[in-house]
């Protein structure tokens, strides 16, 4: 079954993606409405563009609380816009509000880009992490650690999602995508760990 297929019949919804900053939401959340010709948003972005301000000057303007609930907001808004076929890239503390995961749940499937802290860690300091507000002010050692502090204060929440995707090394785009049809099609049950010598077919 090909993806526009799987989008066409079986996930006449939208899609969430839920994970730590760094997971790779945005891009996954690209190349699967690329694969399936969905719709794409990512909700930082939406944010962003709703309140001419970048999120770096959210947080430092009107602090973290203040930035949740535009979230929310943001959020809802979003999901009246669009009635269905939407991936939607979510922010790393958008699934925290008990009311959004409620509207996530009722309106689409949720995803957790279940991403090893070393990993993610790697890619912050690779890519970079002056725009994430959180984390701006951190490294070495402290950025480590609040990584694995947050993780552990959110696990709880996105286990909640419908899918989790076990993730402890680099892969190709596609072949997370590839993974996450999979589940979404049910040929895959549990969570599945995508190890080293895994391989698309």
């Amino acid at each position: 079954m090909t993806g526009k297929s799987i989008a066409k019949h079986t996930l006449p919804r939208h899609l969430y993606l839920w994970g730590m900053p760094g997971a790779g939401k945005t891009t996954v959340g690209k190349a699967l409405a690329d694969r399936w010709a969905w719709k794409f948003v990512d909700l930082d972005a939406e944010i962003e563009q709703r309140y001419a301000m970048t999120i770096p000057a959210i947080f430092d303007r009107y602090g973290e609380e203040q930035f949740r609930r535009w979230e929310a907001d943001t959020l809802h808004r979003t999901v009246d816009r669009f009635a269905s076929q939407c991936v939607i890239a979510c922010g790393g503390g958008t699934p925290m509000r008990q009311a959004s995961r409620t509207l996530m749940r009722t309106t689409g499937y949720t995803v957790f880009l279940d991403v090893d802290i070393s990993l993610l860690y790697c890619r912050l300091l690779e890519q970079g992490h002056d725009q994430r507000p959180m984390l701006k002010h951190l490294q070495g050692k402290e950025l480590l650690d609040f990584l694995q502090d947050m993780y552990r204060q959110r696990i709880g929440i996105y286990r909640q999602a419908d899918i989790r995707i076990v993730i402890d090394q680099e892969l190709a785009i596609s072949d997370v995508c590839y993974i996450i049809e999979k589940k979404l099609e049910g040929f895959a049950d549990g969570d599945l760990t995508l190890r080293p010598n895994w391989k698309s077919d």
